[in-house]
C-alpha cells in the first residue's frame, strides 16, 4: 500500500517564488555583435616635418659691474647698457626685439687668508636680443663686447616663420598617417573610411645652437662665426580610421 505524500509551504514562500524574473538566454545586439562593422578600426600614428634655413638669432647677453658702492655698480652698469643699446641700434634692431631684466645688486668680497672681508659692491643686469640678419652676427658680437658686455650666455637660431612651420609639419604628419593606414588595409584586403579621431601628440623643434661661455671675449677676439644650418619642425599625431 503507497502512502501519498504531500508537502506544504507556506504562503509567504510560494509568493516569493512567483516574484522572481524567470532567467534569459542572453541576446546580442548588433551594436555589440561580431558582425557590427563600425567597430572596424585602424589607429595609426605617425610624424611630419618642415625644414627652413633660419632668418633671426637671440643673444642671451650680461653686463656685470663692480664698484665700491652699490650706486657706483649700477651707475657702471647703466653706462654699458646705454652703450649696448647705441649697438644694438646701429645693426638694425628694433625696440621691440630688445628685452632687459631688472638690476641685481650683491656684496663684493676677498678672502684675506683668515675671512671674507667686503671690497664693495657687484650689479648684474641681463639683455636679450633678437638680430633678423644672421650674416652680421659676428660683428655684432665683437661690438657688443667692446660696449661692456660681460657674458654671453648663449644663441638661439630660429624661423621668423616658425608658426607656418609647425602648422605645414602637423599636415604632413596626417598625411603620412593616412598613407601608412591604407598601406596596412590593403595588407588585410580592406580599405579606408573616414577618421574617427586625430590626436596630436606635441611637436618639438631641432636646431643648432651655439653657446659661449662666460668671458666670450676671447672667442669673439679669434673670430667666433654662426653656422645657420637648418631648422627641423616635427610634429606626430594618432589618426584612427574606420574601415569599409
Amino acid at each position: 500500500m503507497r502512502l501519498a505524500t504531500t508537502v506544504s509551504f507556506p504562503s509567504y514562500f510560494i509568493a516569493l517564488l512567483m516574484s522572481v524574473p524567470a532567467l534569459a538566454a542572453p541576446s546580442v545586439t548588433a551594436a555589440g555583435g561580431l558582425g557590427d562593422r563600425s567597430l572596424r578600426t585602424i589607429v595609426v600614428s605617425a610624424t611630419g616635418e618642415s625644414r627652413a634655413v633660419p632668418d633671426q638669432i637671440f643673444l642671451d647677453l650680461a653686463i656685470n659691474a663692480q664698484a665700491k658702492t652699490a650706486v657706483g655698480a649700477i651707475d657702471a652698469i647703466d653706462n654699458s647698457l646705454k652703450n649696448v643699446l647705441k649697438i644694438a641700434a646701429s645693426f638694425g634692431i628694433q625696440p621691440q626685439h630688445i628685452q632687459t631684466a631688472q638690476v641685481q645688486v650683491g656684496v663684493a668680497s676677498e678672502y684675506d687668508g683668515q675671512k671674507n672681508v667686503k671690497t664693495g659692491f657687484t650689479a648684474s643686469k641681463t639683455v636679450t636680443l633678437c638680430l633678423k640678419d644672421i650674416s652680421r652676427f659676428s660683428t655684432l658680437l665683437r661690438a657688443l663686447l667692446d660696449a661692456g658686455v660681460t657674458d654671453v650666455r648663449g644663441t638661439h637660431l630660429t624661423s621668423s616663420h616658425a608658426d607656418e612651420l609647425r602648422s605645414e609639419s602637423v599636415v604632413k604628419a596626417v598625411a603620412n598617417a593616412k598613407k601608412k593606414a591604407e598601406s596596412m588595409a590593403a595588407v588585410l584586403g580592406d580599405s579606408l573610411d573616414k577618421a574617427q579621431s586625430i590626436t596630436e601628440g606635441g611637436g618639438y623643434q631641432a636646431e643648432p645652437v651655439m653657446s659661449y661661455a662666460s668671458g666670450a671675449a676671447a672667442g669673439a677676439a679669434s673670430g667666433s662665426g654662426q653656422a645657420a644650418g637648418e631648422l627641423a619642425f616635427t610634429s606626430a599625431v594618432t589618426v584612427t580610421f574606420s574601415l569599409k
